[in-house]
């Protein structure tokens, strides 16, 4: 259910799309629940207030009831009904803003439904501060009788700590007889889906409770302190998994991996580091200290010191930074290195190549073993467009170059140190001065390598 206008998170956008740790609420849920057995097409959302966004995020993934009035939980049960007429196996019901809730309680808790053989179950939690969320009112024998809203609690009641979770398994035809008289007067004049509890213990029909292990699982997100307490949960889960698959975390409370990251085993973390997105890294590599990166992929034996490296690929045995920056759709090969304060954009830096510090390369492709002097620019931009330039193997660029581009520097090229090269630079040859002149060929220190 994700109808309400989340009047306290005040927000623009619906209260379920915001991320925790790098993934949207709503897609946790979704994937806790396919986790469960439950296959999108038997997903029925509930929408309504921007509902619009929820629809165009999700598209095909689920189904929609619409519930234009909010007017309780169980009358957004009402609007979802019509869509699964026909079915008769059990309905889970499930809130969307609930994202620590975990595929594996899902399942536990669909198993005792059934092993149970119930027709109404309750996920419930003992909290040890159960605030304004619903109490669990059990009689002498320790069998569920009701669930009464905080608002509606007495002082008595306000002092129990098992709680609802407002997560409900229902066998589905019961739950179709059971909806037609909710309504029983309540402080919110809503309908409470909760009522059913009550309903059913008058008809003589037991009400299961399943008790989460974890109570933190049944958290909801209602304001942007809420989100704060699930990322510091969400975070501990993730680090805990990561841990536990071979990678090692320095210091974990400064440590951030989105949920949908990849780390192989032997490499390190060091702290103040941030890695998002879906960010892929190889084994045996060193991240940090002091290092974001934003869905990258990094090979094996890769050292990323004090850097940030969006939405970039980084080859084997490389090494970066400190104080390097990586734009999007840079391709850096094996056996590089990229230093201090060197920033790369929109660029692919071959096997060997290095560029050691203070340097700026844009929109280039630059070729094998080439060696790039501090200071070198790039200067792509000529204020109306992004123009390329192409460095070719084993070239050599002197100290605090500008390479004017579009320009070419052919295979062994190699510019003096200050040269503002503004035209191509042959195959081994030398360029010096300002405005850079090709001055000698140069001879090849090696013999020339033979294409496959």
């Amino acid at each position: 259910m994700s109808a309400g206008k989340s009047k306290r998170m005040k927000t623009r956008t619906s209260k379920v799309l915001h991320k925790i740790m790098g993934k949207k609420m709503i897609d946790y849920v979704v994937d806790a629940v396919n986790f469960a057995g439950i296959p999108g097409e038997k997903i029925v959302l509930v929408v309504g207030h921007k509902k619009e966004l929820l629809i165009e995020y999700l598209g095909d993934k689920v189904r929609y009831a619409h519930q234009d009035q909010q007017l309780g939980t169980g009358h957004a049960v009402m609007q979802a009904l019509p869509l699964l007429e026909g079915f008769h196996g059990d309905i889970l019901i499930h809130s969307g803003d609930m994202p620590l809730l975990r595929g594996e309680s899902i399942l536990a808790f669909i198993d005792e439904h059934r092993k149970k053989e119930s027709k109404i179950s309750i996920l419930t939690a003992v909290m040890p501060d159960a605030g304004k969320l619903g109490r669990i009112v059990r009689n002498s024998g320790g069998n569920v009788e009701r669930i009464v809203e905080a608002v509606d609690s007495g002082e008595e009641e306000l002092k129990i700590k098992e709680v609802n979770t407002g997560c409900y398994l229902f066998d589905a035809d019961y739950l179709k007889e059971l909806i037609p008289d909710l309504g029983l007067p309540n402080a919110q004049n809503e309908i409470y889906l909760t009522d059913t509890v009550l309903l059913s213990r008058q008809r003589g029909v037991s009400v299961s409770a399943v008790v989460l292990e974890d109570w933190r699982e049944s958290l909801g997100v209602n304001c942007r302190e809420d989100m704060a307490i699930m990322t510091a949960i969400m975070r501990e889960r993730i680090n805990k998994r990561i841990m536990s698959e071979g990678v090692t975390l320095h210091d974990p409370s400064t440590t951030y991996i989105d949920e949908e990251v990849e780390i192989a085993m032997d490499t390190e973390i060091l702290p103040n580091t941030i890695i998002r997105g879906k960010s892929v890294i190889g084994e045996s590599c060193v991240i940090g200290p002091n290092t974001y990166m934003v869905n990258s992929h990094v090979g094996d034996n890769v050292t990323v010191m004090s850097s940030v490296i969006l939405e970039s690929r980084i080859g084997d045995n490389t090494w970066v930074g400190p104080y390097a920056h990586l734009r999007p759709e840079s391709y850096i090969a094996e056996n590089v290195k990229i230093g201090n304060f060197v920033e790369i954009k929109k660029s692919t830096v071959d096997q060997g190549s290095k560029i050691p510090h203070l340097s700026y390369i844009g929109d280039t492709t630059m070729g094998k073993k080439v060696n790039i002097g501090a200071g070198t620019i790039t200067c792509n931009f000529d204020g109306v467009k992004k123009n390329p330039t192409f460095i070719g193997d084993h070239a050599y660029i002197g100290a605090n170059t500008n390479l004017v581009a579009p320009i070419a520097v052919g295979e062994g090229g190699k510019t003096g140190a200050g040269t503002v090269a503004t035209k191509n630079i042959p195959d081994w040859t030398l360029m010096v001065g300002l405005p850079g002149r090709n001055i000698k060929k140069l001879n090849k220190p090696f013999p020339q390598e033979k294409e496959n």
